[in-house]
């Protein structure tokens, strides 16, 4: 579990803006409101009872709001959802919740845009198969990312219109594009690029950050990110002319030795192209999968 806290860009003067770190998930994705002054978060929900059947359990996620000095976990939307973004203007939210496929089939997904002042809610009408990652500054389109199952999954990014219709194709066919972020212009995504490795097994896949250039889809790394660490999320500044992402290092070795090894999180400012980099936080913790930085957010 953990806790949120906000610092300037170059990491300094940090304030925690919660106090109970047992009820929020360390990688779970806090969002600041576009005016910086509200938090949204999905709040993990009381594990579901044993009913005897094998196999895991869905945990799901009710989303809060709350002023950034008010308790948490703030106020309740009664929306379940994994993902979610504010509204330009920031009194919507769009919340997605979705069914990993079982079989290698496609994911059954929902979304719900629900009003933070009045908690109307409203279904959007997206394809079952997409699962939302953005919603763009202009209001005009989400971004989302649309699992197909089968033999070899893919992943490829889309922006949709309001009514839930395609406005476009981001990424190819046989990419594995995951969920990403729309610039402040909307010129531009920010995503995770999974790259093969020696085999065709996912597990193999290495995690690149990327950033895909809309109007053309031409696709360009971003450089200097550790080979040895496993980006955990990403943003971008207010201005478009800054990143900012986690990456937690990986350690070689069987998965009982690293369970003990000492890891390390950092988050790194850099140009978009991943130049004049700085790193403004470091964390460490034990063991491989131990979550010390997991969510990032700027506005």
């Amino acid at each position: 579990m953990g806790i949120f806290t906000l610092c300037d860009p170059d990491g300094k003067d940090s304030k925690a803006v919660s106090e109970n770190r047992e009820i929020y998930h360390p990688a779970g994705g806090a969002m600041l409101s576009p005016d910086g002054k509200k938090i949204a978060v999905l709040v993990p929900d009381p594990l579901p009872p044993d009913d005897g059947t094998r196999g895991a359990k869905k945990r799901t996620a009710t989303l809060h709001v709350r002023g950034l000095e008010e308790k948490d976990p703030g106020t309740s939307l009664d929306v379940q959802g994994q993902t979610l973004a504010w509204s330009p203007d920031g009194t919507e939210i769009v919340c997605c919740d979705f069914i990993d496929g079982q079989d290698k089939k496609s994911p059954e997904a929902t979304h719900t845009i629900v009003n933070v002042k009045t908690k109307e809610k409203t279904t959007l009408k997206l394809p079952h198969d997409h699962i939302l990652s953005d919603w763009s500054r202009d209001g005009k389109f989400f971004l989302t990312m649309r699992v197909s199952g089968g033999e070899k999954p893919q992943a490829r990014l889309y922006l949709m219109n309001r009514d839930g219709t395609e406005h476009k194709v981001l990424t190819d066919e046989g990419q594995m594009a995951l969920f990403g972020r729309i610039s402040p212009d909307g010129k531009q995504v920010l995503f995770h690029l999974f790259v093969p490795g020696n085999d065709d097994k996912l597990s193999s896949l290495k995690r690149d950050l990327a950033i895909l250039d809309v109007a053309t889809k031409k696709v360009t790394k971003v450089n200097d990110v550790p080979m040895n660490g496993m980006i955990m999320n990403y943003c971008w500044a207010p201005d478009g002319k800054k990143i900012a992402y986690i990456w937690r290092q990986v350690h070689e070795g069987n998965p009982g030795e690293v369970d003990k090894k000492e890891t390390e999180s950092h988050v790194i400012v850099c140009d978009p192209n991943g130049k004049n980099s700085k790193t403004i936080i470091t964390e460490k913790g034990e063991g491989q999968w131990n979550v010390t930085l997991g969510s990032i957010d700027w506005r």
